[in-house]
């Protein structure tokens, strides 16, 4: 599964950022909605951060025309992969 390779190479994926990211430009909304996913999932607390690098792309996408792909923006930018201290 992609996913997991991306959890275990860390600062390997970073190369292929850039790839992922024009995927965002894809007609192919299931293609969006994927990278969306996977830049929302390969950032981890305990030292593989790209939240503050994705996170402005992520919100970008919440206004794509089609709706499956700017909920998924929008859940992902509610993501924090670091969540702060519990009241």
């Amino acid at each position: 599964m992609l996913i997991d390779s991306l959890w275990t190479y860390d600062t390997a994926i970073l190369p292929y950022l850039s790839r992922l990211i024009a995927l965002l430009e894809d007609p192919d909304s299931a293609v969006r909605q994927g990278v969306i996913f996977t830049l929302a999932t390969i950032s981890r607390p305990d030292g593989f951060d790209l939240s503050r690098s994705v996170a402005p792309i992520i919100a970008a996408m919440r206004d794509d025309p089609v709706p499956r792909v700017s909920e998924a923006a929008s859940q992902a930018a509610h993501v924090d992969p670091q969540p702060g201290p519990q009241p």
